[in-house]
Formats: C-alpha cells, sequence, structure tokens
C-alpha cells in the first residue's frame, strides 16, 4: 500500500509539473539585424565566404575538371574530353554549381547588411564593400568559364 501511495503521489506530481508551458529566450543566437556592427564581425564573415574556394570540388579537382581538363591546355586522351563536357549546372559536378552560388550569396549577403550598418562609417565601409564585390565576381567569373551564360544574382538569398 505504501509503494502504491508513493507511486500515485509522483505521477500526480509529474502530471501536474508537466502543465507548465516552456519559453525559449534564445540568448546566444546573433540574427543578421545584430551582426555587421564592427569590423571584427565583418571580417568574420569574410572568411566565411572564401570558404567555398577551399572545397575539393572546387580547387582541388572539381575546377580542373570543370574548366581545364576539356581545353588544349592539358593533354589528355580524346575518350576522356566526352567525359568532361558539361553543358548545364546538373552534369558531372553538381557540388561545383553549389558552391558557386553559396560564395556568391555570401558576397550579397556582405554587400547589403555592410550597406545597412549604422555603426561603420562611409569610409570604413568601402573596402569591405569592394572585397565582397571582388569575390562575387571571383565566383561568376568561374561560373562563366565552366558554364556559359549563368543566371545573375545581385540580392541576399535567404539561407
Amino acid at each position: 500500500m505504501k509503494y502504491l501511495l508513493i507511486t500515485f503521489s509522483l505521477l500526480t506530481m509529474l502530471v501536474v509539473g508537466s502543465c507548465t508551458k516552456l519559453t525559449e529566450d534564445p540568448k546566444g543566437k546573433l540574427t543578421p539585424e545584430q551582426f555587421f556592427q564592427n569590423p571584427t564581425e565583418i571580417q568574420q564573415f569574410i572568411h566565411g565566404a572564401y570558404v567555398p574556394l577551399n572545397n575539393y570540388q572546387f580547387y582541388g579537382m572539381g575546377w580542373w575538371n570543370m574548366a581545364e581538363a576539356i581545353n588544349d591546355q592539358v593533354t589528355a586522351r580524346a575518350d576522356l574530353r566526352v567525359y568532361f563536357a558539361y553543358n548545364t549546372p546538373g552534369d558531372g559536378n553538381p557540388t561545383f554549381w553549389k558552391l558557386l552560388y553559396s560564395g556568391i550569396n555570401s558576397a550579397n549577403i556582405l554587400i547589403t547588411r555592410i550597406n545597412a550598418s549604422t555603426t561603420l562609417t562611409e569610409e570604413a565601409k568601402k573596402p569591405y564593400i569592394a572585397e565582397a564585390r571582388f569575390l562575387r565576381g571571383l565566383y561568376y567569373f568561374h561560373a562563366v568559364v565552366a558554364y556559359g551564360a549563368v543566371p545573375l544574382v545581385l540580392d541576399d538569398t535567404p539561407l
């Protein structure tokens, strides 16, 4: 009888205690409006915009396969040239396409958010915007070399 009473009491406390509503108050989560307020934060995001270039599918082997293995600058068997012929983004190396537009989106985010920053002077914004535009141009250069005409996206898209 004693165990039944203890079990019933514990179950009652569990049911009554679980009826309280939990609310979430994320104190460590940054929003885009809170970020890009000082040069350190901007520099951190710029470093992240270079990450796609470091991927194995980009400068490791992807770029070589997409741009160099199909032209006259390398010696390859004729049958391999057919294998390395890419006409659409879905051909051959879709990761390369995703890396290109990931880098483009990062550069677009940088340009948009730095322009919207209220804590930096216009002179302080200029080198960061120039670097972001260079990165965007570099990604578009690789996209055009690999695929020809590609969509031009100049606004940041939601991640």
